[in-house]
């Protein structure tokens, strides 16, 4: 506990120094160019100055609103993200709130970012002006309403001061998913069990399959569901349920998984054709959907999950693997027999349109938590899918 008092003491002591600095850190170091704070600046002010478009990227609370998180992120007319914008609330005994606000070049690059956070205790605030991934000024305080004092050091305060021409994600650790466009799209995905990402990633990684040779279809076992000339392709459920591609390989066939990492949790499949890449054979697209729940005496839920994966028979990788609806329905009563007295809905869908070296992904508009949203537009590149615009 002692280290924690010392710790903000110190960023106490720090702040004073960073916000009275002028030309030069106080301890006479890196001088602070004022010419690449004044184009960070430039580019805040040009943002601020024109019409951006917004998409919400989270927007929760729960019944009692004692928990309460926004998120959401600024477009430019080119389809750029220019801003982001977040807060939460947690109005318990904690009282942890906190805002975020981050400004991003043409490039993707972040330009500024702004912070605001604090408990019933203790709390942070300031801001980093960053000029190609490199600290070029600063402002930071710490502070603990419930701390003790204590003496610091000026070598513990050199230890945790942060740096001008650091680099930013190594001064601001823990706000590195801001560093860049992408670091920020791809801190949406889904980690543990969340169920679907709150907007489309920033990419699509082409996966390259985990391939198994065969000797024939006998010794694969299991049921011929479909079949496809070009190339010689046969899709099989064998005897663990699982669902895989048999592609002809001259006298011998060559095997894979259709849901990668080996998942085969789905009710139902469903393949069409399509030429997504513009060379060889057809992609092969597949839709699959889960549905489960039970209807209890008391309470009782649904689970309605969908999503597509596309595959491309020439090079065995999957191009796709996104999951485009997650609809959870949850509901009680007090008592056996009596009516429900409480639901709890949770509603994301996408509509998802492959279309040749492009894919197209927008908000459903038919999700009751969703009013719609922009449309997100991804360029095929031989890496996988990136995010090229929105409109």
């Amino acid at each position: 506990m002692k280290d924690t008092f010392k710790i903000f003491f110190v960023m106490m002591a720090l702040s004073f120094e960073a916000q009275a600095q002028t030309t030069l850190l106080s301890d006479g170091t890196t001088p602070i160019e004022k010419r690449k704070v004044a184009q960070c600046q430039s580019v805040v002010d040009k943002i601020n100055s024109i019409q951006l478009m917004c998409d919400t990227v989270f927007n929760s609370s729960s019944e009692n609103e004692i928990i309460y998180r926004f998120e959401s992120i600024y477009f430019d007319k080119q389809g750029r993200v220019r801003k982001y914008f977040g807060e939460h609330k947690m109005n318990d005994g904690a009282h942890e709130n906190g805002e975020t606000t981050a400004y991003y070049d043409e490039k993707g690059e972040l330009v500024y970012i702004e912070y605001d956070s604090s408990n019933n205790c203790e709390g942070r605030e300031g801001y980093f002006y960053v000029n190609d991934g490199r600290v070029v000024d600063f402002s930071c305080s710490l502070y603990c309403d419930c701390c003790e004092g204590d003496s610091v050091s000026q070598e513990t305060i050199d230890l945790v001061r942060p740096t001008i021409d650091a680099p930013f994600v190594q001064t601001a650790e823990w706000l590195s998913r801001y560093a860049t466009i992408l670091t920020l799209l791809d801190s949406f995905t889904p980690q543990g069990e969340d169920k679907l990402r709150p907007i489309p990633p920033g990419r699509f990684d082409k996966e390259e399959s985990d391939t198994v040779y065969c000797d024939n279809l006998e010794s694969i076992g299991g049921i011929v569901r479909d079949s496809i000339d070009h190339p010689k392709t046969y899709l099989l459920r064998i005897s663990d349920g699982k669902d895989i591609i048999a592609l002809q390989k001259g006298n011998k066939y060559l095997t894979f998984a259709i849901m990668p990492e080996g998942r085969y949790m789905y009710n139902g499949l469903t393949f069409s054709r399509q030429n997504i890449d513009g060379t060889g054979n057809d992609e092969l697209i597949v839709r699959w959907q889960l549905r489960e729940g039970r209807s209890g005496w008391k309470d009782g839920f649904t689970v309605v999950e969908s999503g597509i994966l596309i595959w491309d028979l020439d090079t065995y990788s999957c191009l796709l693997d996104f999951q485009d609806a997650y609809e959870y329905n949850f509901w009680w009563r007090d008592n056996p027999g009596e009516e429900v007295v409480g639901e709890e809905t949770v509603c994301q869908k996408y509509k998802v349109e492959p279309g040749q070296k492009q894919l197209i992904i927008r908000k459903d508009k038919k999700c009751p938590e969703e009013a719609g949203g922009l449309k997100y537009i991804y360029k095929l590149t031989a890496s996988g899918f990136v995010l090229n615009g929105v409109q």
